[in-house]
């Protein structure tokens, strides 16, 4: 299965495509208010986004969003719920993280 899924789907836990993606989703002046991009992670010294390698001591940090989610949040804090959820503990390079708003 994980060798379909990587071969037939183009699905990869390849930390280096992972890092190639986010550094091809980076914040610029040319997004469009619905397109994604990345945020909270800096540069290492060839360039490349420093997001961590999941460990304990260096977590897997980057953020994902638009223009458009930022404007919706930017509204009294008392009319809406702000939920979190995330995984931890992870022995691959992958976790998960969902935030959604709701509307109270």
């Amino acid at each position: 299965v994980r060798n379909f899924n990587k071969k037939e789907l183009h699905r990869t836990d390849d930390y280096e495509d992972v890092l190639d993606q986010i550094g091809q989703l980076a914040y610029g002046p040319a997004v469009a208010d619905t397109q994604p991009f990345s945020f909270g992670w800096e540069r290492d010294s060839e360039g490349k986004p420093n997001v961590g390698n999941g460990s304990d001591e260096n977590p897997f940090l980057v953020g994902l969003t638009t223009k458009c989610l930022l404007r919706n949040a930017d509204r009294d804090p008392s009319s809406f719920v702000f939920h979190m959820d995330g995984t931890f503990k992870l022995n691959q390079v992958f976790g998960g993280c969902t935030v959604p708003f709701h509307d109270k």
